[in-house]
């Protein structure tokens, strides 16, 4: 069972906020009653952030597993996400030893518009003519990949940059709220 729980179960899980004590000793009664585990939380400490001047940061996100998922997988965890965007950052449950082999290579239609990526291709085709398809497909994955590290130096802050217009959107759609608020009243 995972989601938002919206209470802490320690006070630790809460910083900046006052502690509702009977309401943290409910979820954590109800844990025990349920026999459930809540497993580790990797990658940090609070799962929201209220973002304000002044925060408040709490643990809320949470998975509970029954014991019987320990048994089959020991090396089960919480991982924590860093989250720009959203008041909550994502968590994951997942094994410390996970291991699906190789990430699979994900090919982007947008790079055939792209300068010079079409030159990339030639060269991998050319380079491994004659070996067969398989020998073409994994020359073109390695020459991507170098292409892709070469146009990210080029362009480091591409994902700072958008994320910072989703943040200005999210203060100018707040501002706006607060706005229309204060007209009201």
């Amino acid at each position: 069972m995972g989601g938002d729980f919206n209470v802490v179960r320690r006070p630790e899980e809460k910083l900046g906020a006052c502690i509702h004590r009977k309401v943290m000793g409910e979820f954590d009664a109800f844990i025990e009653d349920s026999a459930l585990v809540d497993l580790p939380l990797n990658g940090g400490s609070f799962t929201w952030s209220s973002r304000r001047e002044d925060p408040s940061f709490c643990r809320l996100d949470r998975f509970l597993v029954s014991p019987e998922i320990l048994q089959n997988w020991p090396d089960v965890i919480q991982k924590l996400f860093l989250n720009k965007i959203s008041d909550h950052s994502p968590i994951a449950i997942r094994r410390i030893s996970w291991n699906n082999g190789p990430k699979p290579f994900r090919w982007f239609e947008s790079w055939a518009d792209e300068t010079g990526y079409d030159q990339v291709v030639e060269e991998a085709v050319t380079q491994s003519k004659g070996k067969g398809i398989g020998a073409v497909l994994k020359t073109c994955k390695s020459h991507s990949k170098i292409w892709l590290q070469s146009r990210s130096k080029r362009n480091p802050d591409s994902s700072s940059i958008l994320e910072k217009m989703i943040t200005d959107l999210e203060d100018l759609v707040q501002n706006e709220k607060a706005t229309s608020v204060q007209k009201k009243n």
